[in-house]
């Protein structure tokens, strides 16, 4: 079985030792994680990168590879949500203020299960956007959080979906781990490894945001719930990927 087809823009976790290259140059470095290792003990393999590329990817693998794909029924999911960077519903509009040169295509994403159907790792990840999304908008004043305040978020709840027993992972499985070997590794080598995971994809995202323009002091909106965009940026942040 081949795996997807190799890309600049895209890759199951092509790092090296202490550095993370996320959709671009100048990535940040991660301590000692080893993230091609990390990323590499799951299944279905986690590829990441742009949403184009993720996407175009998956689809080349299927039309290889058919019902034998790991990467059969996959969607690419943001590791934030684009509507948290456009001003108008769902996947449209312009960028919010700060937004940088965000897009969806050039998003970070990566591969998970299926298209919204209850119990499947998309239906979980968004569910879990939504709530976090809805608790912002219900504060008073509604609650812009920032973009490093979104990614602290969903580095959790990414950490938790990958090793939740009762999420299913491919066509015609059961709800597993999404650890390879989850049966042979006691619960706090798979928490560990499920962290590690997330530490990862969190920071190939937030290096892709950085390339994008997008300062980590951004305040989004929360498309989740339908908020309203946050208001511009002060002049002290930058508007851009400068002010991390």
């Amino acid at each position: 079985m081949s795996g997807p087809a190799s890309s600049p823009e895209a890759t199951a976790a092509s790092v090296p030792a202490q550095i993370i290259k996320g959709g671009g140059a100048g990535a940040p470095v991660t301590g000692d994680l080893d993230c091609d290792k990390v990323l590499a003990q799951f299944s279905p393999p986690i590829v990441c990168g742009t949403y184009n590329s993720v996407s175009s990817q998956r689809q080349q693998d299927v039309a290889e590879n058919g019902n034998s794909s790991p990467y059969k029924s996959q969607q690419s999911e943001h590791f934030v949500p684009n509507s948290n960077l456009k001003n108008g519903p769902g996947r449209s509009g312009d960028n919010i203020p700060g937004g940088g040169d965000y897009t969806e295509g050039t998003g970070f994403t990566y591969n998970v299960y299926d298209d919204q159907c209850q119990g499947t790792e998309h239906k979980w990840l968004t569910d879990a956007e939504r709530q976090f999304a809805q608790q912002l908008e219900g504060e008073t004043p509604p609650n812009n959080a920032s973009l490093n305040e979104w990614l602290d978020h969903m580095e959790g709840k990414t950490a938790e979906m990958l090793d939740d027993d009762n999420l299913q992972r491919q066509v015609g499985q059961g709800a597993r781990s999404r650890i390879k070997d989850a049966q042979n590794k006691s619960k706090e080598e798979r928490k560990k490894l499920a962290k590690d995971a997330a530490k990862c994809l969190r920071m190939q995202a937030e290096a892709q945001f950085k390339k994008q323009g997008v300062a980590l002091s951004t305040p989004l909106r929360n498309g989740q719930a339908g908020g309203l965009p946050p208001a511009a940026p002060a002049a002290s942040m930058g508007g851009g990927g400068g002010a991390v």
